[in-house]
């Protein structure tokens, strides 16, 4: 948390205090074209984040874009909701036609199977706070037994934090103000401490009724 904290704040430190300023000027420009586009751009990247999603690109950073390109309130359900139908896409593929294939792909994540005997919606929240990629989770989600209907719930709601996170850091970066963008991107770090503590909490909980 503190390390992806800093990283944030060099790259704050140089968008606003380094000649790099000026592409946050051109940044507003280009921001003001999407938003004459209506609801066309923001669908459109909906569409290729899923995509993205589904072959394996990682979610977040896709998330930060869509921060960057539409702002936060414009870009959390084309981010969230695109990065919610790609791993859908992988889940049904794993079940549905390429369980060989997966197979093979994940003989080296072995030790990871213990962690999908019997998944239920908080346990597919708390797989979501884990720092594994998205694409595994979905391909070893989809060689279970889990229902669709759990997955998409436990998706929806594990990944629905660093959604909102990093959307509002990519639209902090965004801002032409120095104190906006800093807020925001304290802002989010909060919220992803808050939900970190709330997977660990719950994580004990579950642990000791085991």
């Amino acid at each position: 948390m503190l390390l992806f904290g800093l990283l944030f704040a060099a790259i704050l430190v140089a968008l606003h205090a380094t000649p790099l300023r000026n592409r946050v000027t051109d940044l507003q420009s280009w921001k003001q074209v999407i938003r004459d586009t209506g609801a066309a751009a923001p669908l459109i990247f909906f569409a290729i984040n899923t995509l993205a999603v589904a072959v394996g690109v990682p979610r977040l950073a896709l998330c930060a874009i869509a921060g960057m390109m539409f702002g936060f309130e414009r870009g959390l359900c084309p981010a969230h909701f695109g990065g919610l139908a790609g791993s859908y896409l992988t889940f049904l593929f794993a079940r549905w036609g390429g369980r060989a294939w997966v197979q093979r792909r994940l003989q080296r994540h072995a030790r990871l199977h213990g962690l999908f005997q019997h998944p239920t919606t908080l346990g597919i929240v708390l797989l979501r706070q884990m720092p594994i990629a998205g694409i595994i989770i979905n391909l070893l989600l989809g060689m279970t037994n889990v229902r669709q209907r759990v997955f998409l719930t436990g998706s929806f709601l594990g990944m629905l934090p660093a959604s909102l996170a990093v959307t509002l850091v990519g639209s902090g970066l965004g801002k032409a103000s120095w104190t906006q963008a800093a807020t925001q991107i304290g802002a989010a770090m909060l919220l992803l401490s808050l939900a970190a503590w709330l997977a660990l909490l719950a994580r004990r909980r579950v642990g000791s009724k085991q």
